[in-house]
């Protein structure tokens, strides 16, 4: 089963709050055996988009149609509660409309929890596509984006960000940054 995830809505606030979650999820449903999902620069590449636009969900589903990608992920993260809010919709990419396969809404932890949250989301996700391997309360480390904390999976994102704009030396300093953490934190 091919997917392509969507770029997601952000609302956070957080600049790479919307990519780490997409990040994240692509990483955990990737898990499966059966499931891929279509890499980021594929996506960007196939889509014709500038290094840090966004895919939104009818440029995802158009995508999804040329490509023969099966599900289109799409949906939003927003604050919420102290935390976030996240939705995910999965739908056919195969056909222009249709009801959704599913609409999962999440209410997630504001701190380091958020990682696990969303490997938790991801077997769910991989347990709506079928995989009877996928334990939601009991996610493997190959199941979930691995990071000490929340800021440094916030890092990494940024230095992808940068990356994809041409600006290594940026990059590089914000990867400075998180092995000057990691160096404190041991």
């Amino acid at each position: 089963m091919s997917v392509l995830v969507a770029s997601l809505e952000n609302q956070t606030g957080d600049p790479v709050m919307g990519e780490l979650a997409e990040l994240a999820l692509g990483i955990g449903i990737e898990s499966s055996g059966f499931i891929n999902v279509m890499p980021r620069v594929a996506v960007r590449t196939a889509a014709g988009l500038a290094p840090n636009a966004i895919l939104d969900t009818a440029g995802a589903k158009r995508l999804a149609l040329n490509e023969g990608v099966d599900v289109v992920l799409s949906g939003r993260i927003e604050p919420a509660r102290g935390g976030y809010r996240l939705r995910i919709v999965a739908e056919a990419g195969k056909v222009i409309d249709g009801a959704p396969l599913f609409d999962f809404q999440r209410e997630l932890p504001p701190d380091d929890r958020l990682l696990v949250a969303l490997g938790q989301l991801a077997a769910e996700i991989r347990a709506a596509f079928g995989d009877q391997e996928a334990q939601p309360t009991r996610i493997r480390a190959n199941e979930a984006l691995s990071f000490s904390s929340l800021q440094s999976a916030r890092g990494y994102v940024a230095a992808l960000q940068h990356v994809r704009l041409g600006q290594p030396d940026a990059a590089l300093a914000q990867l400075d940054v998180l092995t000057s953490l990691a160096q404190l934190a041991c």
